[in-house]
């Protein structure tokens, strides 16, 4: 193997590698603010009262930051140019007709009567401190693709070598 085919083999198994990396995020992130949602992980400031019975009445479901499921269903995170990306869809929320990013900021800073309830600030902190953590697998995935286009280069070589 030459060294270009050798530096070639290696740059393809980073990037497969940059790519598993950043998308295991984007999916871990995905997953956990939608089971926060499910479970009422967060200690969030609990509905008023009059909206609690509403949504009783209404048959919709009484916890806080679900009443139909729109908003969790809708919770997205991918990978695009390298980059993680990852929240709520760029769509309407169809029970209220409002944007659906704009209602998760609502939800999020609180608004009028609405108190904040964040979501996506606490769960962006602990990943960002669990970003350690990622980038060491990502290292020694990287490092594990070192070797193995290592180990193509030189088992070509000791090839080359039996040919002269």
């Amino acid at each position: 193997m030459s060294f270009t085919r050798f530096a070639n083999v290696l740059q393809t198994n980073v990037e497969i590698q940059a790519f598993k990396y950043v998308q295991e995020i984007a999916e871990a992130m995905t997953n956990e603010a939608k089971e926060i949602l499910e479970t009422q992980r967060y200690s969030w400031q609990p509905l008023s009262q009059g909206y609690w019975e509403w949504k009783d009445r209404n048959n919709l479901d009484t916890r806080i930051l679900i009443a139909t499921g729109f908003y969790q269903e809708h919770i997205s995170g991918g990978v695009e140019g390298g980059k993680v990306w990852w929240g709520v869809e760029d769509i309407v929320h169809e029970p209220s007709g409002l944007d659906l990013k704009f209602l998760a900021r609502i939800h999020e800073f609180g608004y009028g009567h609405v108190p904040a309830r964040p979501l996506w600030r606490p769960l962006l902190s602990k990943y960002i401190r669990l970003s350690p953590q990622f980038a060491k697998r990502y290292r020694r995935e990287v490092e594990r693709a070192a070797r193995k286009a290592k180990a193509l280069h030189l088992g070509s070589a000791k090839k080359v070598k039996v040919r002269l």
